[in-house]
């Protein structure tokens, strides 16, 4: 489930308490949260995608699939 899938999923007063949430631990304003949102900008950072996916309790591939990982 991407991050726009789960954010809709929520009832209203789950998405608002969410929201601040990831306002609050990636510092992002609401014109960004919605930008990430609606898929608008991929420039969220590897430290922001992690404090998103440990909010929601999901793993950050699941939220962000465009996200490869390259290792050596």
């Amino acid at each position: 489930m991407t991050f726009k899938s789960y954010y809709e999923n929520l009832e209203n007063k789950g998405k608002k308490g969410k929201r601040e949430q990831i306002l609050i631990k990636t510092g992002c304003s609401y014109p960004t949260f919605y930008k990430w949102l609606a898929g608008k900008t991929n420039n969220i950072s590897k430290l922001n995608k992690e404090a998103i996916a440990e909010i929601l309790q999901l793993p950050v591939q699941e939220l962000f699939p465009e996200t490869v990982e390259h290792t050596l």
